[in-house]
């Protein structure tokens, strides 16, 4: 099933985002980048993979090398 099908071989069904939740993210990804301008941060809407070992609240991704076509693999 994680091919994002069920038993029978049809398509799981997935509710879409409203354009209330869709003008919320866009209104957020939007100040984030505005405040990371000019710094060496990027800020990326959903979906965006993220795989990385455990982290501490303290670390930081950054490493521009471990984006890949699908997100970030630290």
């Amino acid at each position: 099933m994680s091919d994002g099908k069920s038993l029978t071989g049809y398509p799981i069904g997935r509710q879409l985002p409203t354009w209330q939740h869709q003008s919320i993210s866009r209104e957020l990804l939007r100040q984030i980048s505005n405040y990371l301008l000019h710094k060496p941060y990027q800020v990326f809407a959903a979906p965006f993979d993220l795989c990385i070992p455990e982290l501490n609240e303290t670390d930081e991704i950054c490493d521009e090398s471990k984006l890949r076509k699908t997100g970030y693999f630290g």
